[in-house]
């Protein structure tokens, strides 16, 4: 369950630092289009955010982890997909490889018992 966690950590961080690179060419550049430049840095600031709590929230065994950071990854794909087809190579593989490896991760049977799992003591109650 760990290393999944990782994964997502390390999304999260590739986000938040993209997210940074796009504050910087903005003022910097001279960015004509401010408005979708700023649009899509608060975009990968949210996904960077939401891949976080999804990675903390999988090393605590947190039942709704797997939905949205399933949701992620297959976003992730399809961002990949765009690339490809506007020529890109190396930036989809990567981005297509991570998220490969984050949805097998989340699919593993030990990551879906360890999501499942009871973990408050009123658990039983209902």
């Amino acid at each position: 369950m760990t290393w999944v966690a990782v994964v997502l950590g390390l999304q999260a961080g590739v986000l938040v630092g993209l997210a940074a690179l796009g504050v910087v060419d903005v003022f910097r550049e001279g960015e004509r289009a401010v408005g979708v430049a700023l649009a899509l840095v608060v975009a990968a600031l949210l996904g960077g955010w939401l891949l976080g709590a999804c990675a903390r929230g999988l090393a605590a065994g947190a039942p709704w982890v797997r939905g949205p950071a399933t949701t992620v990854q297959i976003l992730a794909l399809l961002v990949a997909l765009s690339l490809v087809q506007g020529g890109l190579r190396l930036l989809p593989a990567v981005i297509a490889g991570c998220a490969a490896v984050a949805l097998v991760g989340l699919m593993l049977p030990a990551v879906v018992a360890y999501t499942q799992r009871a973990t408050m003591p009123f658990a039983d109650d209902a």
